[in-house]
């Protein structure tokens, strides 16, 4: 309840610094956002005795608006619609998505000395997500308090990205009984954090220790770690990353996981470039009453730095990820208990890219009974094309050969096959000025 009068008190407080001032005619600049993504795969089981595959569209369209009212005010707000299409103006089914507000927000740039304030909805990324995303299609409903200088940056947060009871669930005279006794409100999911950034050598080193805490009722996780990005030239950018889960799954349960990440990468003046990655999410230990398996504060999906211009690992393995976002989630399992590591190499240029990849995963824990860690390796190949400099073309396409967890603990013995997966996308973007 406290926190709840914190924070409405805030809102009151930036409701009027907003409306007391003054202001110009504001300058208002759009755009348009559109991709339109491919997706398919064969053998996702791989069992060469079973016939499984599957091909479908997902399509993102958004109108996004940014006025800014001068004094540092400005406001911008993002109406589309995103998902998977192909609804038939007869058969009706499956119904397409709907347009919503993706994004909208007021900014008041260096309200309090230092420090700006945005608050609505917007989008909620740090570093690779390895802890928070909201997926690149709707934000979250927040607020973050955050200053940026030369050498230090910090997020200061709130969010939340699921709202329990709510509209429906109002409370009349004379029924009022807790959450508990009614047991029919849904906790709303709260997220605090911080963010900060130090930035060493004009930019070339950065180095962010951070703190996100989630509450949900009985669940009450919290994530440390620590981030380090550094490029002492224009040939050479590294990454390392580590981040430990303790606190509370509930009243009897304890989280002790963990997760890393590790990049290098070595770029020539003639566009050829070679690198490597680790990755690594705790799994569960059977023998211990904690739970050991690694979770992101909102299940949310592994950016990776979009390497592929989406989400995830190789195209093959993101195939097998629950609705294809490859989620940190305890509901997908050949994304969390997970180890993996992956060598690439290629080209790029103003107009088209090459990589190919070579992938290796295995699983971090064995559950009682099995023996085998090794979940295979996939070679994938991504590529894109920008016609006449105007539209983004592109595919990415993965074939994973499956190692003895399939084979052997799993049981799948001499009918084990490789899997194929991937997809093929355009994209396109421009800005246009309104006033």
């Amino acid at each position: 309840m406290k926190r709840n009068k914190i924070i409405f008190s805030l809102i009151i407080l930036l409701l009027f610094f907003f409306f007391n001032l003054r202001a110009d005619e504001p300058k208002i600049n759009g755009g348009v956002l559109f991709y339109d993504y491919n997706f398919f795969w064969q053998n996702s089981d791989f069992n060469s005795v079973t016939s499984d595959s599957d091909a479908y569209s997902y399509i993102h369209l958004d109108f996004h608006i940014n006025a800014d009212f001068g004094n540092g005010v400005s406001f911008f707000a993002s109406i589309g619609s995103w998902g998977q299409f192909g609804q038939h103006p007869v058969w009706g089914v499956p119904a397409d998505p709907r347009a919503t507000m993706l994004e909208g927000y007021l900014n008041f740039d260096k309200l309090f000395g230092p420090f700006s304030v945005k608050i609505g909805k917007f989008r909620f990324l740090y570093g690779d997500g390895i802890v928070a995303f909201d997926g690149g299609e709707d934000g979250t409903l927040g607020m973050n308090i955050y200053s940026r200088s030369e050498t230090f940056d910090i997020d200061i947060f709130y969010r939340k990205p699921f709202q329990g009871g709510g509209i429906a669930e109002v409370y009349f005279p004379g029924t009022q009984t807790s959450i508990e006794e009614r047991g029919d409100i849904d906790y709303s999911i709260h997220v605090l954090g911080v963010y900060p950034t130090l930035k060493l050598a004009k930019d070339k080193f950065k180095i962010s220790p951070y703190l996100f805490y989630r509450k949900n009722g009985v669940n009450k996780p919290l994530w440390l770690g620590i981030r380090v990005e550094a490029s002492p030239n224009k040939s050479i950018s590294a990454k390392a990353e580590y981040v430990s889960l303790s606190g509370d799954l509930n009243e009897t349960i304890k989280y002790s996981a963990y997760a890393y990440l590790g990049g290098l990468q070595y770029t020539m003046e003639n566009g050829v470039f070679v690198g490597a990655n680790i990755y690594g999410f705790s799994g569960d230990d059977s023998n211990t009453e904690d739970s050991e398996l690694y979770i992101s504060v909102i299940d949310s999906p592994f950016a990776n730095g979009f390497y592929q211009w989406w989400p995830g690992l190789g195209p093959a393995h993101l195939m097998t990820t629950g609705y294809g976002f490859s989620c940190i989630a305890d509901w997908n399992p050949t994304m969390t208990n997970l180890n993996v590591f992956d060598l690439y190499a290629g080209y790029s240029t103003k107009e088209y890219s090459l990589r190919a990849t070579y992938w290796n995963y295995s699983r971090n824990k064995l559950l009682v009974g099995q023996e085998n860690k090794a979940m295979g390796s996939e070679l994938s190949f991504f590529g894109t094309y920008n016609i006449r400099n105007i539209v983004t073309i592109g595919a990415s396409i993965g074939y994973w050969m499956p190692g003895d967890y399939f084979k052997k603990d799993l049981g799948i013995g001499d009918n084990t096959s490789g899997m194929l997966g991937g997809f093929i996308f355009l994209f396109k973007s421009f800005d246009f000025k309104i006033k």
